[in-house]
């Protein structure tokens, strides 16, 4: 996270009822969860969700974790990858291709789910966090319900194609503000960062 987690509660007056974090990798992130009792994480690439679930236990944590990824549809989709597992995405490569230390060179399909169809209603959640390598607008496009009783969402953002057909930093934002939420906060690191939307 280029956004301090911790800082952001603070300095927001952050009320976590419960988490859904969209793209958990290998639970880079999942301490900063530690007593919240409703959290759910989805991750599509199996080896990264073996080392999520791993890493959930060894730190003594019980989310729910799905192995799926979220978009705008159900069915399957072909997932672009590194060997690495460092990063992957629904989306082709775009100007993610000048990072020396990020080869493409895995194509396989994953489950693909919506958060409405996920989640449902009613639900304990109240704050989003995406982390889905420019697939964001999709993410929310299929979470119309569900949007309509998250109070915030931290997600990564992009203002130039990372990712071929990536939505913007200000297509998430005009999307997010239907629901009432407002970006306070934002972190850049090139062409790529992290912002931070509350409801009104």
């Amino acid at each position: 996270m280029l956004l301090d987690f911790n800082r952001l509660r603070k300095e927001h007056n952050v009320d976590i009822k419960g988490v859904i974090h969209v793209g958990g990798h290998i639970g880079d992130e999942i301490e900063d969860y530690q007593g919240i009792d409703n959290l759910i994480i989805f991750e599509p690439q199996k080896h990264c969700f073996d080392q999520l679930a791993a890493k959930a236990e060894r730190v003594g944590m019980r989310p729910t974790l799905v192995n799926k990824a979220l978009g705008n549809f159900v069915g399957e989709a072909e997932i672009i990858s590194d060997p690495t597992g460092l990063t992957g995405s629904l989306l082709e490569p775009g100007l993610v291709v000048d990072y020396p230390d990020i080869v493409f060179s895995e194509k396989f399909m994953v489950d693909v789910s919506t958060l409405d169809e996920e989640i449902g209603y009613p639900h304990p959640y109240n704050f989003l966090n995406m982390d889905v390598q420019g697939y964001e607008l999709e993410v929310l496009r299929g979470g119309s319900q569900t949007l309509k009783t998250i109070d915030y969402v931290y997600t990564e953002v992009n203002r130039a194609e990372v990712y071929k057909k990536c939505a913007m930093i200000e297509d998430l934002t005009a999307y997010l503000q239907n629901f009432g939420l407002i970006k306070v906060a934002e972190a850049w690191h090139g062409d790529w960062g992290d912002a931070f939307y509350i409801k009104e």
